[in-house]
């Protein structure tokens, strides 16, 4: 597909493998720049071994976004973005909607709604198109997830919907004081555009921008190029 849009012979070279090829990219002198996707452990290990070489590294790691619920917000609406945004591909997606941020005195209702939504929605195989819900990745992050489940309700809280079984499945002003790489406003977290500048900022990623323009900066560097019209007579 890139090379029917015209991407030149050689530009991209896929190598598959696991950790090992990864790990001699990363060593290599001869790759200037490291782009990583994936946990905020591995981009640490990645960043340590990058160091040595003074090798330039963009990582976007583990999200943690949060779906905040302002007093006047419409329930219903910020249900459907909450249920959306924290469902979508099973919760798989590091924009994935991970903490629900709500008003103490509207709590109850809207965790009301939201386990509304979540019953409501098919869970099944993903090729039928009926169904909205399918199986996480693997039987390991299934046994994570019904773990975090279980050590929460051990812990106080309450569970809404669902159960511990083995197929576990004004704002402006607001936006300028969080320290986020992003910030939607009447929307879910799950939102990414090929044109807008994307990446996290703390644990989340290293600042550096992938989408639009700011790839520009990103995978290139900027060279200060000078060209005197006649030499200078130096005093030594």
């Amino acid at each position: 597909m890139l090379a029917e849009a015209g991407l030149p012979e050689g530009l991209l070279h896929v190598l598959p493998g696991g950790a090992d090829v990864g790990e001699a990219l990363v060593a290599h002198p001869g790759v200037p720049c490291i782009s990583f996707t994936g946990s905020t452990a591995a981009g640490r290990v990645i960043g340590a071994a990058a160091a040595p070489l003074l090798k330039k590294v963009h990582l976007e790691l583990g999200g943690n976004n949060a779906l905040l619920v302002l007093p006047d917000a419409d329930l219903d609406d910020a249900a459907s973005a909450g249920a959306f945004g924290s469902f979508l591909h099973q919760g798989q997606i590091c924009m994935t909607t991970g903490r629900h941020l709500v008003p103490a005195d509207k709590a109850e209702e809207y965790v009301a709604k939201l386990a509304e939504k979540a019953t409501a929605i098919k869970v099944g195989d993903p090729e039928d198109p009926a169904n909205a819900l399918g199986p996480v990745i693997d039987a390991r992050q299934r046994d994570r997830i019904h773990d975090l489940v279980v050590r929460t309700v051990e812990r106080g809280a309450a569970l809404a919907v669902g159960g511990s079984y083995e197929g576990l499945f004004g704002a402006i002003e607001l936006a300028e004081r969080i320290e986020s790489g992003a910030v939607h406003i009447n929307d879910q977290t799950v939102d990414d555009e090929a044109v807008a500048p994307f990446g996290g900022v703390k644990a989340s990623g290293t600042g550096g921008r992938f989408g639009g323009s700011a790839s520009l900066d990103t995978f290139s560097e900027v060279q200060w190029v000078t060209a005197q019209t006649s030499i200078e007579r130096y005093p030594f």
